[in-house]
């Protein structure tokens, strides 16, 4: 996959992509899924706030970051919906 931008070409949005799109676009349809997830890292987050490294909080931090990104894009999808209605 190239790394510079490309377009939408399924007529829902003409907006520049970039490669975090595409990766994030699966998981946007499964934002519930993405509640679920982001519970139990903060539950492993405390867990490991409590006994695990400071390697393991930065890489539960970084996933925790992810989980939020995905949400993110996952809402401003939906917005665009309702407003394309």
């Amino acid at each position: 996959m190239p790394d510079h931008p490309g377009r939408f070409e399924d007529g829902l949005f003409d907006k520049r992509t970039t490669r975090a799109d595409i990766m994030y676009a699966s998981v946007i349809e499964r934002d519930e899924s993405l509640d679920s997830l982001a519970e139990h890292c903060i539950a492993a987050r405390d867990i490991i706030e409590a006994s695990g490294t400071s390697v393991m909080r930065q890489l539960i931090d970084l996933l925790l970051f992810e989980i939020g990104v995905a949400m993110a894009k996952a809402t401003e999808t939906e917005r665009q919906a309702i407003r394309s209605n």
